[in-house]
C-alpha cells in the first residue's frame, strides 16, 4: 500500500493501528520492567555526583566534535533539576534525533554512575 507521500505503509491483513499501539505499549511495559530503577539523587552529594557525571558526557560530545551549548553551572543545573526540567544527560542539546543516537553511541552513559 503506498502512501499520498510515496512511501510505502506496511500492513497485516486484521491488524489495526490500535492493535499495533496496544502490542507496543505491552511492549514496552515489559521492556521496562526488566530494567532496573533509574537513580533519583536525593542529597546534595548525590546530586554533586549526578552533575559531574552530566558534565563528563558533555565533555565526550565535544571532544567528539558536536557543537552544543556550554553546560550549566552547578546552581543553575541544581535548579533546573529540582524544578523538574533537567536531563539525565546533554544528548538532548543535539537536536538531531539520528546525531543524538550517535553521540548516545559514542559517548554512552557509564552504568555504574548516575544516568
Amino acid at each position: 500500500m503506498t502512501k499520498d507521500d510515496g512511501s510505502v505503509a506496511l500492513q497485516a491483513p486484521g491488524v489495526t493501528s490500535a492493535d499495533l499501539r496496544e502490542q507496543f505499549l505491552e511492549a514496552s511495559d515489559e521492556c521496562n520492567a526488566a530494567l532496573p530503577a533509574i537513580p533519583v539523587p536525593e542529597s546534595d552529594a548525590e546530586l554533586q555526583q549526578f552533575y559531574v557525571s552530566w558534565t563528563d558526557i558533555h565533555s565526550c560530545l565535544v571532544d567528539a566534535g558536536y557543537d552544543i551549548d556550554a553546560p550549566p553551572s552547578y546552581q543553575a543545573f541544581v535548579d533546573e533539576y529540582r524544578a523538574g526540567n533537567g536531563s539525565d544527560a546533554p544528548y538532548f542539546l543535539i537536536a538531531d534525533s539520528t546525531a543524538r543516537e550517535q553521540a548516545m553511541a559514542a559517548c554512552p552513559k557509564n552504568p555504574d554512575s548516575w544516568w
